[in-house]
C-alpha cells in the first residue's frame, strides 16, 4: 500500500476515534479542552486555541485556548477586521501563516496581555450547517510550517468539533432550563406549604370570632357576619384545594383502594356542604340506586366530590340546580355532577382540567376560585384508576363532570 494512502487511512481512523469521543464529552468545557488537546496532537504544535463569535460584542472571543487562565482570554475580543480569525471567520477561509513577524493580519493584543510569542498559525472557520460559529487554531508547529495536508486535516476535525460544539451548547441550554425549573419548583412547593401553613391559623382565628358575633351581635352584625362567614369558607376552601394539589405533585397520597357505596358518600358530602349550597341558593338534588359498589378510596371520592361542587356553585347563579347522580352502567358505575350554570364550549370540555384554567376572563369574571378543584378532581381520580370528564351543550346550558370508576 503507498505510503500516502496509509497515512490518509490513518487519519480517517483517527478522525472517527476522535469523532466518537467528541460526542461522549459531558459538557461544553470539557469538550473544548478535548478539542485543543487533540489540536495539539493532531498538527504536532505547540499550541490551540477555539474562538467562538459573541454576538453581544460583534467579535471572536477566546472559549478555549493551551496552557492559559480561560477567564483572562474570555475578557481579551479579537475583531473581526485586522486579525487573522476575524478574515478566517468572516470569509469562511482558512489561512495558512508560517512567518507571523512580517504578517499585517496578525492582530497581536492577545500576545501581549498573555505573553505569548506566536510563530506560525493554522486557522480554519468552524461550520455547521452553513453556519460559521468560530475558528479553531494551531501555533507554533514544532517541526517545520503548516502545509496543505495540515489545513486539510484541520478542516476534517473543525466539521466534527463544530457539530460537537452545537450539540454540546444545546445540552447545556437544557441542563441550564432544567436546572431553574428545578429551583422554581422547590420554591414554589416551598411557599405553597409555608402559605397554606401562615394562612390557617389566622383563618381559624377569624372563623371562630363570626361564628360568636353572629350568634352574639345584633341582627345587621349578624347579617354582616353570615357574608363574612361565607367568605371565609370560600377562602378556607381555596387553600385546602392548594394544599391538595401540592400533596398531589408530591405523590403523598398513597391509600389503597377499597370497596364503597358511593351513594352512602354522596348522602354524607351533600350534608357537610349543606350551609355552602343554601346560602348560594341553589337547589340540590341526588339520586344514587340502593346497592351500588365501587372500588375507590373512600377519602378520595369525599375530596373529588367537595371540590367538583365547589365548582359548580362557582358556575350556578342562585336559583340553579345541582344534581348529583350515580349510573350504574355495562361499563361500571358512573358519577355525575350536574348544573344549569354557565356551560362550556367544545374547546373548553378538557381545558378546564387544566391548572388555574379559568372559564372567564380573570379581569371581568364574576365567578370566584383559583380553577384547580377540577384539576385536583382528575388527579385524584387518576389515583385509583378512574377516568373523569365533562360535557355540556355550550355556554348558559350548563355542564356535567363525570367520573367513571375503576374495576
Amino acid at each position: 500500500m503507498p505510503h500516502e494512502t496509509r497515512r490518509l487511512l490513518d487519519l480517517h481512523e483517527r478522525l472517527l476515534d476522535i469523532s466518537l469521543k467528541l460526542n461522549a464529552a459531558g459538557n461544553q468545557e470539557e469538550l473544548l479542552t478535548y478539542i485543543i488537546d487533540t489540536v495539539v496532537e493532531l498538527l504536532r504544535c505547540e499550541a490551540g486555541a477555539v474562538l467562538l463569535f459573541d454576538e453581544a460584542s460583534g467579535s471572536l472571543r477566546f472559549a478555549a485556548s493551551t496552557g492559559t487562565s480561560q477567564e483572562e482570554l474570555a475578557s481579551i475580543p479579537v475583531p473581526l477586521n485586522n486579525s487573522i480569525a476575524g478574515n478566517v471567520y468572516v470569509r469562511e477561509r482558512s489561512v495558512i501563516e508560517n512567518a507571523i513577524a512580517t504578517s499585517r493580519q496578525h492582530y497581536d493584543g492577545v500576545a501581549r496581555e498573555m505573553r505569548f510569542e506566536t510563530r506560525s498559525l493554522l486557522a480554519v472557520p468552524l461550520t455547521i450547517e452553513g453556519m460559521t460559529i468560530g475558528v479553531v487554531e494551531a501555533l507554533n508547529k514544532r517541526d517545520g510550517g503548516f502545509d496543505d495536508d495540515d489545513e486539510h486535516t484541520l478542516r476534517m476535525f473543525a466539521n466534527q468539533a463544530a457539530l460537537a460544539i452545537r450539540n454540546a451548547r444545546q445540552m447545556d441550554f437544557v441542563r441550564s432550563a432544567y436546572q431553574k425549573l428545578h429551583n422554581f419548583e422547590k420554591f414554589r412547593s416551598d411557599f405553597m406549604a409555608i402559605a397554606s401553613h401562615e394562612l390557617r391559623t389566622p383563618l381559624s382565628i377569624i372563623q371562630q370570632s363570626l361564628e360568636i358575633l353572629g350568634e352574639d351581635g345584633s341582627d345587621l352584625q349578624r347579617e354582616f357576619a353570615g357574608d363574612a362567614r361565607r367568605a371565609a369558607a370560600r377562602l378556607a376552601a381555596v387553600i385546602e384545594s392548594m394544599t391538595q394539589l401540592e400533596s398531589l405533585r408530591l405523590r403523598d397520597d398513597v391509600s389503597e383502594s377499597g370497596c364503597i357505596a358511593p351513594g352512602q358518600i354522596v348522602a354524607e358530602v351533600l350534608g357537610n356542604m349543606d350551609s355552602v349550597l343554601r346560602a348560594a341558593g341553589l337547589r340540590v338534588e341526588h339520586r344514587v340506586p340502593p346497592g351500588v359498589r365501587a372500588t375507590m378510596d373512600g377519602d378520595r371520592l369525599r375530596r373529588i366530590l367537595g371540590n367538583v361542587l365547589l365548582n359548580s356553585v362557582d358556575a350556578t347563579g342562585t336559583g340553579g340546580t345541582i344534581t348529583v347522580a350515580v349510573d350504574d352502567t355495562a361499563e361500571g358505575p358512573v358519577l355525575r355532577v350536574a348544573d344549569t350554570g354557565r356551560g362550556l364550549a367544545v374547546t373548553e370540555l378538557d381545558r378546564v382540567f387544566d391548572e388555574y384554567y379559568q372559564v372567564e376572563d380573570h379581569l371581568t369574571r364574576r365567578q370566584s376560585g383559583l380553577g384547580i378543584g377540577l384539576s385536583v378532581a382528575r388527579k385524584l381520580a387518576e389515583i385509583d384508576g378512574c377516568s373523569v370528564w365533562m360535557e355540556s351543550d355550550g355556554p348558559g346550558r350548563g355542564a356535567c363532570f363525570c367520573l367513571r370508576f375503576g374495576r
